[in-house]
């Protein structure tokens, strides 16, 4: 190991835990501590959709309602870089920026990763992952057992009842958890990986229910709103079956957008010609690169979160529900909690699906500014070195991840 790259990201820590820790004191900390957790990453949902109309008829009647009863995101953004799906799991589980350079997922499989998954099991939390494509699919069955993520159930642990696209239809998806949860020790933590909504947005004539006018029916933007009206329908089917079987009180529901499905440089003509007008750089960070972030609980009321932020912060305000500690993640968490007002900012490094830029209460920058390019540089000598992995087995920072629980 390089030791001068080992002190680079320990002082990059130093200079960065002050302010997770004072992100944690928040009237919110520990609201839901001991509750269940289900954490839902949705694909391609991004932030527009949840209050757009199609002559009338919500495209996300279901995210609405949630919203009623939930802490809402809008000002929230993707950070993929070119793992794409994979590392918008990576951020979420980690609290990490991706790497530079190609999949974490396919490049440091095998390294063991502070996450979420692994502080909730040291507080005797059951974990388990879901998702209805094939194991082997962005390397997740060798790079899960590394973030905690234990047992995942994969396509070929469920039953393949409907397939639509690349794999397990979400309705299946979110029926065959429900029931899954339903016999799972409390309490659990649950992430749940969907995939109706990916491209090319196509789905069954049968599921195609959102009525679309002629100039939008049978275009990308026409199918991907089909899609998404598709995933909040299943969603608001799982969000029932846990009432019914009486998880609802007990769990929390999290959910966000992995990255964009509509993208700026390939179809931002056909949203053009969809929503009328031009679209600029800054209109389209502003209201098109977006994906929700929203916390559900049937007792929360309904609150817009001004705060800006993205899917590294992601952890740690979930963490900061839950009643963890800020020193949970201390030297370890490259985000911080969002239920503060400030800090208030998002880095989106740039990457398949995105240009880089800079958004926070002053604007959005396409230019990043120096100490967010350094933080991008030390996450990637994060990974390349397996910092984390280094200090846990060192017994430095381990945040409590060498902790046992219960396996559902």
């Amino acid at each position: 190991m390089n030791p001068q790259a080992l002190e680079e990201i320990a002082a990059w820590f130093r200079g960065h835990d002050p302010e997770l820790r004072d992100s944690f004191e928040n009237p919110w900390h520990g609201w839901a501590q001991g509750m269940n957790l289900v954490l839902i990453q949705v694909e391609s949902l991004q932030n527009f959709v949840l209050d757009l109309d199609i002559d009338g008829i919500p495209v996300t009647p279901n995210l609405r309602r949630l919203r009623e009863h939930a802490l809402y995101f809008p000002y929230f953004y993707p950070q993929t870089i070119e793992g794409n799906s994979s590392d918008a799991e990576l951020l979420s589980q980690t609290s990490l920026y991706p790497a530079a350079r190609g999949a974490a997922f396919y490049r440091f499989a095998g390294t063991a990763y502070p996450s979420l998954a692994k502080k909730l099991r040291a507080q005797g939390y059951a974990v388990l992952a879901v998702h209805g494509d094939r194991a082997s699919y962005w390397n997740r069955a060798k790079m899960y057992p590394g973030l905690g993520l234990e047992p995942f159930v994969s396509l070929e642990h469920l039953e393949a009842d409907e397939i639509i696209g690349m794999g397990l239809s979400d309705r299946s998806l979110f029926r065959q958890t429900a029931e899954r949860l339903s016999r799972t020790p409390e309490p659990f933590y649950a992430f749940v990986i969907t995939l109706s909504s990916h491209l090319p947005f196509e789905l069954p004539e049968e599921e195609r229910t959102l009525p679309l006018p002629p100039e939008l029916d049978g275009t990308i933007v026409g199918r991907y709103l089909e899609s998404i009206h598709y995933v909040d329908r299943a969603l608001g089917e799982f969000i029932a079956a846990l009432n019914q079987a009486g998880l609802a009180e007990r769990t929390l529901i999290a959910l966000y957008g992995d990255h964009d499905g509509l993208l700026w440089h390939k179809d931002r003509d056909a949203l053009e010609a969809a929503f009328g007008g031009p679209i600029d750089f800054e209109a389209w960070v502003r209201t098109y690169q977006p994906v929700p972030f929203l916390i559900y609980h049937p007792r929360l009321a309904g609150e817009t979160m001004a705060t800006i932020g993205g899917e590294v912060d992601i952890a740690p305000t979930l963490s900061n529900l839950l009643g963890l500690p800020s020193s949970a993640w201390a030297g370890q968490a490259m985000g911080r909690s969002l239920l503060v007002r400030t800090p208030s900012y998002a880095v989106l490094p740039g990457g398949d699906y995105a240009e880089p830029a800079f958004i926070d209460p002053n604007g959005i920058r396409p230019a990043l500014p120096a100490w967010a390019e350094e933080a991008l540089r030390v996450a990637d000598l994060i990974h390349l070195t397996r910092y984390v992995e280094r200090m846990i087995e060192e017994g430095a920072g381990a945040g409590g991840d060498r902790g046992e629980g219960r396996e559902p």
